[in-house]
């Protein structure tokens, strides 16, 4: 990890020294017309709106009918809030190709961006009839912008068995994501990123759907390759490596600082970070930051409450730890944690309760039982501590205390045991 740690730190403190674009790397090679538009839209993707113009104007030079670059510059128009100049781009499209669904297409698409979900509909739906994919997905792309997920998934996969490519593949991953459907979520953004290797959105979301390991950290890394600058990306990658490299972690989560000093989200990560580097008055700089900008963040006090303990501030430690439960009442991790924080400080009535309160939301919390027999035994209440423990030998192992490990505790919960 230390080596991937110097590596990142000489790419974030020496943006200057960046390997070319991917996507200039491209368009040195491309020659055809379908090659200059794609790479046009996924320069749109990047936030690079001068090369994409640059690569439309240069396809609508070698086109006989310069619609689908005259579209390409339509999206640029959509893309960036200019209703008024993309009215005017769509009603240009509508006079020169009358019998083309272009005009539609772009109608649909001006529409959706400005919230008008309706008229967006009923532009797709009027071309759909002529074969162009780009209808179905419009129509997949408003009905997930309106949260009707069951529509949107019917035409998502409609444009996917028609050709609509990485587009759709992305746009059904993220829909099965939000429905919790994770496992096929993931296939169908790698599909995307197998589809599409260069588009920014594609790698950014498959690295943050991962959360975790080198493949992870792999995706986001090009993604800002082609997509300088991107602080959510940054904020990703940040959390990607938190825990096996919380030393590279600061350097990300203060790049993403730098670029938007005002998100919560990235002064919890710097904040956390520091805290495993055991850099407690810097950690809880960040948090109070973050606490600043976003008030009664659950992440943030619960993050709070960890440092104030280290610190050696319990009765603060414990406020804030009750008031994350409070923030979050349903939370089963939350009150684990803060019943946790009681445990550490041998308030053991205050932790049974936060205990069987988490035991009540996640019957099968295997460490709240555990921990509830260490506070029986301690107790000297061992019938009491053997059931506990063996409660939690009959929940399903994994994260937390191994069966030899409870097993062990079963042997010391006895008079004289050890």
């Amino acid at each position: 990890m230390r080596i991937i740690y110097i590596y990142l730190c000489v790419w974030l403190a020496a943006p200057v020294v960046y390997a070319q674009n991917p996507l200039d790397e491209l368009a040195l090679k491309a020659t055809t017309v379908e090659e200059l538009l794609n790479l046009g839209h996924l320069n749109i993707e990047a936030k690079r709106d001068d090369e994409a113009k640059r690569l439309f104007k240069a396809a609508e030079m070698k086109l006989k009918s310069p619609v689908e670059a005259r579209l390409g510059l339509a999206e640029l128009r959509i893309q960036n809030s200019d209703l008024r100049r993309a009215k005017y781009v769509c009603r240009t499209l509508e006079k020169d190709f009358p019998k083309s669904p272009i005009a539609s297409i772009c109608f649909g698409r001006m529409w959706l961006r400005f919230d008008r979900s309706a008229r967006a509909i009923e532009n797709f739906e009027a071309v759909r009839g002529t074969g162009d994919v780009r209808s179905v997905l419009g129509l997949a792309k408003t009905y997930d912008y309106m949260n009707e997920y069951d529509k949107s998934i019917a035409f998502y996969k409609e444009a996917i068995e028609k050709g609509a490519g990485y587009e759709a593949l992305l746009g059904l991953g993220l829909v099965l994501e939000r429905q919790g459907d994770i496992a096929n979520a993931l296939k169908s953004v790698q599909k995307a990123v197998d589809t599409e290797p260069n588009s920014p959105m594609s790698l950014y979301h498959l690295g943050r759907m991962l959360k975790s390991g080198k493949q992870a950290t792999e995706y986001v890394q090009k993604a800002l390759r082609i997509r300088p600058d991107w602080a959510d990306a940054y904020g990703t990658l940040g959390e990607i490596l938190l825990m096996d490299d919380p030393e590279a972690s600061v350097d990300i989560f203060k790049k993403a600082i730098g670029l938007e000093p005002d998100r919560g989200t990235f002064h919890i990560g710097l904040g956390t970070a520091l805290y495993h580097l055991k850099k407690i008055d810097e950690a809880r700089g960040e948090l109070n930051r973050a606490l600043e900008l976003v008030p009664n963040h659950v992440g943030a006090t619960q993050m709070l409450a960890e440092v104030e303990l280290k610190s050696g501030n319990t009765e603060r430690a414990i406020q804030l730890a009750e008031q994350a439960v409070q923030l979050s009442p349903n939370n089963a991790d939350i009150c684990f944690d803060t019943a946790l924080m009681f445990f550490k400080t041998r308030r053991y009535t205050q932790a049974n309760a936060y205990f069987l309160r988490t035991l009540s939301m996640a019957p099968e919390k295997r460490d709240a039982k555990v921990y509830m027999g260490d506070i029986a035994c301690e107790r000297r209440m061992y019938d009491e501590g053997v059931r506990h423990y063996t409660e939690a030998l009959g929940t399903k192992a994994g994260v937390g205390f191994t069966n030899l490990e409870i097993q062990a505790r079963i042997k010391r919960c006895a008079p004289g045991g050890k």
